[in-house]
């Protein structure tokens, strides 16, 4: 996933990702939009609203491929790292949240895939 990521991928690209996938997918060096939120917030960023909007984020934006797509190419988040860490997501306030696996499957085209690897799915978003 790690050289996949550094070979198909701009530097400046943003990775939409798990929150605890940094052991993977950190070491390819691109940003993450949300990642593990403790260092964020220890430098006194606001994370409480970056987490509204990243559970917003893994809903497809409530289903709207468009407003999906607009929100991310605002903010170069170019790719979805799909992965059995994503598929029974739980809010930080303790609500069970599914990622919309199947909305991203319908509306992003998949640009790999890694059965070796927790069977991860990388979908271009744009």
């Amino acid at each position: 996933l790690v050289d996949w990521i550094e070979e198909n991928t701009d530097e400046s690209d943003v990775l939409l990702t798990p929150r605890w996938s940094m052991n993977r997918v950190i070491l390819a060096g691109r940003p993450l939009y949300y990642g593990w939120p403790y260092y964020a917030w220890s430098a006194g960023h606001d994370t409480n609203t970056r987490q509204i909007i990243y559970d917003w984020l893994l809903t497809g934006c409530d289903g709207n491929i468009d407003e999906f797509t607009r929100y991310c190419r605002e903010r170069n988040i170019r790719y979805l790292i799909l992965d059995p860490e994503f598929y029974s997501y739980v809010t930080e306030d303790g609500k069970y949240n599914n990622v919309a696996v199947d909305f991203f499957a319908a509306n992003l085209t998949q640009v790999a895939y890694f059965a070796d690897d927790y069977n991860t799915i990388v979908y271009k978003i744009y």
